[in-house]
């Protein structure tokens, strides 16, 4: 999809350098060439704001899948754990949250808990 809009826009600055060029020569009139011509770079700048927006995309899911092969590098470490240890927590989490109460007090009433893992999805 990235490729084809390249590939369109690099066909429309063709098609603007044709326009420009049967301007100059007298085959359309000035009118003509400010209608077309207008319309030929509203729609290149579209493409282009598209092609952005597409390769913002894709760095993206670039990123996400580099947060998961290290995860998957990390998890397979630790993949039979006896216990719990102090290493493995600084592996996996970032940081824990822990808030109060809403109801100082109560013994129903938990806290709420955040925890922050140091991979992202």
């Amino acid at each position: 999809m990235k490729l084809k809009l390249r590939n369109f826009t690099g066909r429309q600055s063709v098609k603007n350098s044709r326009l420009y060029e049967d301007r100059a020569t007298g085959r359309i009139t000035p009118e003509r060439y400010d209608t077309m011509a207008s319309g030929y770079e509203q729609e290149q700048e579209e493409l282009t704001q598209e092609l952005k927006s597409i390769t913002d995309k894709i760095s993206e899911m670039d990123m996400r899948d580099i947060y998961v092969k290290e995860f998957i590098s990390k998890a397979k470490e630790y993949i039979e754990m006896s216990k719990l240890t102090p290493e493995l927590l600084r592996t996996f989490i970032r940081r824990i949250e822990v808030f109060e109460k809403e109801e100082k007090y109560s013994r129903t009433c938990g806290n709420t808990i955040k925890i922050y893992y140091t991979f992202q999805i």
